[in-house]
């Protein structure tokens, strides 16, 4: 069980509009890599964390038994001296089991064969990651002088189809039946934390 009080989930369709752009950006090959958004100067050499918690129903491929989940997720983009980004989720699991997946700027997919999508919206960070069926958005918006910052997270389904997603802890690949999560918290960094020990 969480020991916070997940908040219900936004795990609702996402727009057609982003559903489009998530599916076509990326399975079509056409994402827009990290090096290439314009990302304000105020964020230079700094890292920005997002954090929350999950509590989801599982169905693993090739069985019929619902499984529950709890884990918890941390999604990392820290913009160097130059403006380019990197990108980081950790899921982590009972045990600190955990699974991560890493893309650098020049990278058109990450290390778990994903790919994040990085962009703005009215000034606000959009870090889209397409799942092998539907996608997630991670909104980052930022105070007027990026000194703090705040964060909330979106699922969606593709028209017609169930959300379907692979484990980033054990590599399995199932179908979700209901995700829960709290609240994000959001954090600034001056530096590059994925250099910190």
């Amino acid at each position: 069980m969480l020991g916070l009080a997940a908040t219900r989930n936004m795990s609702r369709r996402i727009s057609a509009r982003l559903i489009w752009m998530i599916v076509a950006g990326v399975s079509l090959g056409m994402p827009v890599f990290a090096e290439s958004v314009p990302f304000p100067v105020q964020l230079y050499g700094k890292s920005v964390v997002v954090r929350w918690e999950n509590v989801r129903l599982n169905r693993f491929e090739g069985s019929d038994t619902v499984v529950h989940a709890d884990f918890k997720s941390e999604l990392t983009v820290y913009v160097s001296d130059k403006g380019r980004a990197f990108t980081k989720y950790r899921a982590i699991g009972r045990g600190n089991r955990s699974g991560e997946a890493v893309q650098s700027p020049v990278d058109s997919s990450n290390s778990f064969g994903g790919s994040f999508v990085l962009h703005f919206e009215k000034g606000d960070l959009m870090v889209d990651t397409k799942l092998m069926s539907g996608a997630r958005r991670v909104a980052i918006t930022f105070a007027r002088d990026y000194a703090s910052c705040g964060a909330t997270v979106i699922f969606g389904k593709e028209a017609g189809q169930p959300m379907r997603a692979r484990d980033n802890i054990s590599g399995r690949k199932f179908e979700v039946i209901s995700d829960k999560h709290t609240t994000p918290t959001c954090s600034m960094i001056s530096g590059n934390v994925f250099a910190q020990p």
